[in-house]
């Protein structure tokens, strides 16, 4: 049986879509997260506080975690180009099966979430691990706010860029989470203070989850199992075409926080010094170091792969 890791205090940042929903279920499953900080990106931020208190009331966890309203917008520049978001996730961000909440400041806390990185920062030195599954905004403006508060995480883990400039069908040669605000990504990448590990999208792209195991997931009769299959039998969004037509789950925010919470998962990592252009047509593109001598900045772990078998039984344990 996996064991989470119970050193570290978990702060998750979500934008709030689909795979955002499966990696929340996921946490709360192993573990008790200690907040949630919300960022635009598959949606507007305010589906996403929708969203997120959402998924949040499908929790087998009684114990629920605080949610902080974050940035609306990148640090400088617009993000994505087009609605590539509502492509994915449907116009609000969770396919669009579920009511818009209006009366969302009766269930998130009044602090910003920049502002409650800094403060949980203060309070847990050396204990908190950020775990980031959107862009990168709170994170980069928290250190922007507070020059020490990097140095007093644990550690980051950044679900984020395409080291071999694979990118993805919307975009050339970049990764979305970096795309939506290429300087935070880089503040993060280049600044922070602390260890930061990236799961890069070539690592997703290996560890998708097959067919025949998230459908027998989904079919269960318990909460989480009824929530998934409400989410992936809309009749929009791209998850929802992936469950129709029977491929493999593109589930790579639940893959960043395996990687969080089960660090023995990793099976292949390396360390380098990563380079996020800001500028131009390869705005977002991610340029590694591989050689080692060309770069300054910190050294960020890439981790590459994780244990195949044990990753996606520890994905079908949270439906059981």
């Amino acid at each position: 049986m996996l064991m989470a890791d119970q050193q570290s205090k978990i702060i998750i940042d979500t934008d709030g879509g689909i795979d955002d929903a499966m990696a929340l279920l996921y946490a709360s499953h192993y573990t008790d997260v200690l907040a949630l900080t919300l960022v635009f990106g598959n949606s507007d931020i305010d589906n996403v506080c929708s969203n997120v208190i959402h998924i949040q009331n499908a929790f087998r966890n009684k114990k629920k975690p605080k949610i902080y309203k974050g940035c609306h917008a990148p640090m400088f520049k617009n993000g994505c180009i087009g609605n590539i978001g509502e492509e994915v996730h449907g116009s609000d961000g969770l396919n669009d099966v579920f009511e818009r909440i209006e009366n969302v400041d009766d269930y998130i806390a009044d602090l910003h979430a920049v502002n409650a990185l800094v403060k949980y920062a203060n309070e847990f030195p050396g204990e908190i691990t950020l775990i980031l599954i959107g862009p990168a905004t709170n994170a980069a403006l928290a250190h922007r706010l507070e020059e020490s508060f990097s140095s007093k995480l644990k550690q980051v883990i950044f679900l984020g860029c395409s080291v071999y400039s694979r990118g993805q069908e919307y975009n050339l040669g970049t990764e979305f989470n970096v795309l939506n605000d290429a300087e935070a990504a880089s503040i993060v990448l280049g600044e922070f203070q602390c260890p930061v590990a990236i799961v890069p999208y070539e690592t997703c792209l290996k560890r998708q989850i097959p067919n025949d195991d998230y459908m027998e997931s989904f079919a269960k009769n318990n909460t989480h199992s009824k929530f998934a299959t409400k989410l992936f039998t809309s009749e929009i969004g791209l998850y929802s075409q992936q469950f129709r037509d029977k491929l493999p789950l593109d589930a790579c925010d639940v893959l960043a926080i395996a990687a969080a919470l089960f660090p023995d998962l990793i099976t292949s990592f390396s360390e380098h010094a990563i380079y996020i252009e800001t500028e131009g047509r390869c705005r977002g593109v991610s340029l590694v170091d591989w050689f080692d001598d060309k770069l300054s900045t910190p050294k960020i772990k890439i981790i590459n792969d994780l244990d195949n078998e044990k990753y996606i039984q520890s994905f079908k344990a949270i439906f059981e």
